[in-house]
């Protein structure tokens, strides 16, 4: 859901407008958003986790559209998944995008034994690029 709010900070201006909504390959939830805007493309980045958060098929997902009234379309493929990154980052979740679009941060765990009840779960905070090219964002190096 999307609301503009006055310049306040505080005060809501209009009623809610939907931008997506879960689907199959979404699972039941959809969560932690956050948007990016490739500046020179005229693209919004709707970036949001889907799935459940202790399984290994979570992942960060990306819906794309020219305004943000929408229309929005989701992409494929993911934009981060577990054991795509460098550090193979199992279960990455909650992107956040700096302010000026060219890096994100998110966590994610360190190992899968506390899935099968050997050792603690471990998460770690990851910094990486964020490179936008039309349409698509995606995962550069780790910092």
């Amino acid at each position: 859901m999307l609301q503009q709010v006055d310049s306040d900070g505080v005060s809501l201006i209009g009623g809610p407008e939907q931008m997506i909504t879960n689907d199959a390959s979404d699972g039941s939830s959809v969560e932690a958003p956050t948007m990016l805007y490739g500046a020179g493309q005229g693209v919004y980045f709707l970036i949001y986790n889907s799935g459940c958060y202790t399984a290994s098929t979570y992942a960060v997902r990306v819906a794309t559209a020219t305004s943000l009234a929408g229309p929005w379309t989701k992409s494929i493929s993911p934009f981060l998944v577990t054991g795509q990154t460098d550090a193979q980052v199992y279960i990455p979740g909650s992107v956040d995008v700096t302010a000026d679009g060219s890096k994100i941060v998110f966590h994610g765990d360190l190992n899968l034994g506390w899935f099968v009840g050997d050792g603690p779960r471990v998460r770690g905070m990851f910094a990486a690029q964020a490179i936008t090219s039309g349409f698509s964002v995606v995962v550069g190096s780790l910092f």
